[in-house]
């Protein structure tokens, strides 16, 4: 996925690479309308027959947010920062229904705020009625594979600075760690089929990984500070393609000899996914309606 100071992409729908900012489901408070809301905002059906990767979110420097051909499910993960898998009740129109909105307001808000702002405009004009739970549901849970706790040669703990980006084109996806005098770019790098990373908290790992694999992942590995890491896999998408396709794909985006996601993570990482149940937080959909006219 992209991302940017001022610009969210949302190129890869598909995969569930989307919603990034801090998640905001707070239990009762998930209606609860903020002082601040955008100045103007319209909303305008988009009647063009756009694909997924042609919905664009961008919150410029000069304040406000531009959203294009989006649906109001996008607006919704976008606006309290969860993935596909944490929105129960959501019914069917909202993932297909598609809309320009353009809202106005100040500028140099925080990401935490500009959500607000969007939830806020959820309510007054799609009637958005929600509230936070926690629930048992299944989940993988990140440990090691093996008793001697030995990591995979594609991780290790950060043993020096990783590299901020100064604006330089960022270059092709590593398939290696390179050595460890060589510091990884900072935060976490998605592509297809692809994740690294400098300096990584687990929490960041496991929120990717939760957004691969469709299931929250919990962290069980003990591990402390921050790694470095690589991690080179097929995407399941590509697994269940019949074979002729499956090459084609794999030889434009993914290197066809990579293994699934849970064969990497044992082989790359020397982690595993083990499924179990676990208590999370999801968003209940209580109501929400076709958009009120500007």
């Amino acid at each position: 996925m992209i991302r940017a100071s001022n610009c969210l992409v949302l190129a890869l729908v598909a995969l569930g690479l989307v919603v990034c900012g801090d998640p905001a489901i707070s239990h009762g408070q998930a209606n609860s309308k903020p002082d601040n809301a955008f100045d103007v905002v319209s909303v305008k059906a988009d009647h063009a027959d756009s694909s997924p990767a042609q919905m664009v979110i961008r919150t410029p420097p000069g304040g406000g947010m531009t959203a294009l051909a989006v649906t109001p499910w996008l607006l919704i993960r976008f606006a309290f920062g969860l993935d596909d898998h944490l929105v129960l009740n959501a019914p069917d129109w909202i993932k297909v229904a598609r809309f320009d909105v353009v809202a106005k307001g100040p500028a140099g808000l925080s990401s935490q705020t500009t959500s607000e702002m969007v939830r806020s405009l959820l309510v007054d004009r799609f009637g958005l009625r929600s509230h936070g739970e926690t629930r048992q549901s299944p989940v993988y849970a990140l440990r090691f594979a093996r008793r001697d706790r030995r990591l995979g040669k594609q991780i290790r703990p950060s043993e020096m600075a990783c590299v901020t980006q100064s604006g330089e084109p960022r270059p092709a996806p590593r398939k290696a760690l390179p050595s460890p005098t060589v510091g990884l770019p900072c935060g976490l790098r998605m592509a297809f089929g692809h994740m690294s990373g400098g300096g990584l908290r687990l929490d960041q790992v496991t929120l990717a990984l939760s957004r691969v694999t469709g299931r929250q992942v919990i962290d069980q590995t003990g591990l402390a500070g921050t790694v470095d890491l690589v991690l080179n896999f097929t995407p399941e998408s590509v697994q269940l393609q019949s074979d002729d396709n499956r090459a084609q794909t794999s030889a434009a985006l993914v290197d066809p000899a990579a293994p699934s996601i849970f064969t990497a993570i044992q082989e790359q990482l020397g982690l595993r996914l083990e499924p179990t149940q676990g208590a999370i937080e999801v968003l209940v959909i209580d109501a929400i309606g076709q958009p009120t006219p500007d």
